[in-house]
């Protein structure tokens, strides 16, 4: 397990810095109409999903030290012990399951289908991309070509009831440092189970299939939400129905609001007052 948690940790900081990503910047219709073809670079490093049991916090609560550090280790590791008697059932479960070709073809397929702009066969990395890297990589663009960066992680929330999947995207071209256009895309499942092991077991049933059912239909609305953001100006159409809803973390909840750029039975795709869009289950 030491390579999960190691990568825990990476997830953690991921997350952090796609929540706190800049505000949207859209794809206005002159540009799109200046580039005659995109580049396309996929980064997904996680070969599989982390899970680990979710922090203790006591050492805050008594003002920090060693003592509550202590407390904290001792409750975190018998947190993970009991987690860990169902940990090996739900990876033999999912282990067949690749997440990330899943992602990558059906991101393929969208782009390869929008009508707006030419995007060339995507390329995929299993690393991040460093600065210097990237910018190397736009200097290196011709004339009237751009390059898009599609950047994705997927974790558990902290009670294993929900699957989040987050997705950073954005276009550069030569000449400028600034993206294009650019936005964070969040889908967010149904509940599943009632937490902790059990929820994990519900993940684990008939080899997987919630779990594999459920990053699909994941797959499926980050290009439905990249695809309806790529055609929209710097404001949505007018006649938007708007909603506000709840995405929910344990007991951290977050009010999203803003207009609906679609749904179904199931679910509502919203754009949030800051621009990022969610979708989000009934």
């Amino acid at each position: 397990m030491s390579f999960r948690m190691i990568a825990a940790g990476a997830i953690a900081l991921l997350l952090t810095a796609c929540s706190s990503a800049p505000t949207r910047i859209a794809f206005e219709p002159g540009t799109r109409q200046a580039l005659t073809e995109v580049k396309v670079l996929s980064i997904l490093s996680q070969d599989e999903i982390v899970v680990r049991a979710d922090p203790v916090g006591v050492a805050p609560a008594l003002g920090g030290g060693l003592i509550g550090a202590i407390i904290d280790s001792k409750i975190g590791e018998i947190r993970q012990n009991t987690l860990q008697e169902t940990l090996a059932p739900f990876y033999a479960a999912i282990d067949d399951y690749d997440f990330r070709t899943h992602f990558e073809r059906t991101l393929e397929s969208t782009l390869a289908g929008n009508p707006l702009v030419k995007f060339s066969p995507l390329e995929r990395r299993t690393l991040p991309l460093l600065l210097k890297d990237s910018t190397a990589r736009i200097a290196t663009l011709q004339a009237k070509s751009g390059q898009m960066l599609v950047h994705t992680i997927y974790a558990f929330t902290v009670d294993f009831t929900r699957l989040n999947v987050i997705t950073y995207a954005e276009i550069k071209v030569p000449g400028s440092e600034a993206p294009v256009f650019m936005n964070t895309y969040f889908y967010q499942s149904r509940p599943i189970g009632a937490g902790g092991s059990d929820s994990i077991k519900h993940w684990s049933n008939s080899k997987g299939k919630e779990y594999r059912t459920t990053l699909d239909e994941a797959a499926q609305e980050m290009s439905r939400m990249l695809q309806a953001d790529l055609a929209a100006g710097a404001t949505d159409s007018p006649g938007s129905a708007s909603a506000s809803m709840e995405k929910i973390d344990g007991v951290l909840k977050q009010i999203i609001s803003g207009p609906v750029l679609a749904s179904s039975t199931s679910r509502k795709i919203i754009r949030h007052s800051t621009g990022e869009i969610y979708s989000l289950p009934l």
